[in-house]
């Protein structure tokens, strides 16, 4: 898998921000993705994928965690979209 960063923070994000993170970056493997955008910006990391074959729908526990964080996550087929708040 290829990851596209747009620019890297000066420090780590936050552990929770990188486990949300992490989690979408799971979710766009699962469904064959082979190139994942993410942007860092105005105080919102944005990751979007995808997939080449699996079709998915974010269920279990991603979208809870992505809007427990205030954050916007959007799936449909094989393409997914999320947006985590870093402030």
């Amino acid at each position: 898998m290829t990851v596209d960063l747009d620019r890297l923070p000066a420090s780590r994000l936050p552990d929770d921000i990188e486990r949300a993170a992490y989690s979408v970056l799971a979710e766009a493997l699962a469904r064959g993705s082979r190139t994942v955008q993410a942007s860092l910006a105005d105080g919102e990391l944005t990751i979007s994928a995808d997939g080449a074959n699996a079709q998915g729908h974010a269920d279990g526990t991603l979208p809870d965690l992505i809007a427990a964080m205030g954050g916007r996550l959007r799936s449909a087929g094989t393409r997914i979209e999320a947006v985590i708040p870093c402030v």
